[in-house]
Formats: structure tokens, sequence, C-alpha cells
């Protein structure tokens, strides 16, 4: 037996088209989850990078300040080198002008530079190179302290003592040495 539908062909029921809105839904209800599931990661992965390109953004600003720091400084070195090597040039000038050699100008100068507290001089000769010294020293220590001094002096040679005498409160003194440069 057949059954007979009185209901116009429009209006009546069809499983296949109710399938098809069953799927249709279910699929856009599907694309919906993974619409809102693409937009959350896009969401989160946004902020994320965003939090990225600001650490970065600070780190080149810190490295940026840190750079322009090195070449004031590099700037500030190369310009302190060229004072030094001025000064050196002008030192070597000043040099060549009082300390030429074996002469007794510069001979009196090492001396004089040589001398402590507690030390006197009677007399200083200079000869063929050599100074020779006469004085006096207030204590044996001083005199002492002053013929170390000779010693230590780079530009002193043949470092010779003669002779150390007591003389009342003083000790009398005479010593000779060569200056060379």
């Amino acid at each position: 037996m057949k059954e007979i539908n009185l209901l116009p062909k429009d209006k009546r029921f069809s499983y296949k088209q109710y399938l098809l809105r069953k799927i249709s839904v279910g699929l856009l209800i599907a694309n919906l989850v993974v619409l809102a599931a693409v937009y959350g990661f896009n969401v989160y992965f946004n902020r994320n990078l965003k939090t990225c390109v600001t650490n970065r953004k600070t780190t080149l600003d810190k490295i940026s300040s840190i750079e322009a720091q090195l070449v004031a400084y590099e700037n500030r070195y190369k310009s302190l080198l060229k004072k030094l090597s001025k000064l050196e040039e002008e030192e070597k000038r000043l040099k060549s002008i009082v300390f030429v050699r074996r002469s007794a100008f510069a001979s009196t100068v090492v001396c004089l530079n040589a001398f402590t507290s507690g030390i006197g001089f009677e007399n200083i000769s200079y000869n063929d190179g050599y100074l020779k010294i006469k004085g006096l020293a207030n204590s044996m220590a001083d005199f002492q302290r002053f013929y170390y001094s000779l010693e230590r002096n780079r530009f002193i040679k043949q470092l010779r003592m003669f002779s150390v005498k007591r003389k009342k409160d003083l000790f009398e003194f005479t010593v000779s040495y060569r200056v060379e440069y």
C-alpha cells in the first residue's frame, strides 16, 4: 500500500532537505567554532608578538644609548691620545733643550732634584762630565737618604763617595758622579 500525501509538493516533508539543513547548520557551527579558535589564537599570538616587539625595542634603545656612549668615549679617547702625543712631542722638545749630553746645567738639575731635606751643599764643581759635590747633612740618616736617592736615579752613573766626616753636629760629605741620558 502506498501512502498518499495530500499536501502540496512544496509543503511536503523532505528528508534530503532536512539532512542538508542539519549538515549545513552543523558545518556553520563548526566553522564558527574554528573561526573563534583561530581568532583566539591570533589575539594570543599578537599579544605575545607585541610584547616581544616592545622588549626588542627597549633592548635596541638600550644598545643604541650604550653605543652612543661608546662613540662619545671613543671620541674622547682619540682626542686624549692626540693631546698625549702632542705632550710627548713637547716633552721631547723640552728635554732636547734642557738635557744636552754631559752638560753642566743638566747635571746640576739632576743633582738638585736628588737633594732631600736635611742636606745642604758647600761646593759643586763640574769637570769633564763629572759633577763633584761637597755638602753637609744634618744627620747620617739624611745623608743616607740623599745617597740612596742618587743611587736610584737612572741618569746618574759612576757614583763615587769620597768621604763622610763628622764636623761638630753635622756630617760633611764629598761625592761625585756622571750624568748620562
